[in-house]
């Protein structure tokens, strides 16, 4: 499955309404993007870009990884064994 670009300008122009009140909202408002695992990497420099992008239009927008989150928490939580944290 090739990186659906058409997709992911989608959800930027949403972002986009919703930061500027075009799009209602209820809530503090977050977005889940999907994809084919193959596609990772190039799912991550998309955001990575988009993160930019936001950024230079003035829209506060954070960025970070949920996988590195994890694997830091389970190791402050003493679930991961050395091994593992080293990789």
């Amino acid at each position: 499955m090739p990186w659906d670009k058409e997709r992911f300008n989608t959800l930027e122009s949403r972002i986009l309404a919703t930061v500027s009140g075009r799009r209602p909202i209820v809530d503090v408002p977050y977005y889940v993007f999907t994809y084919d695992p193959g596609l990772e990497l190039i799912c991550l420099r998309e955001f990575k870009d988009l993160h930019a992008r936001l950024r230079q239009k003035g829209v506060q927008a954070e960025c970070f990884s949920l996988a590195q989150w994890m694997i830091d928490t389970l190791e402050v939580l003493g679930c991961l064994d050395e091994s593992f944290a080293a990789s």
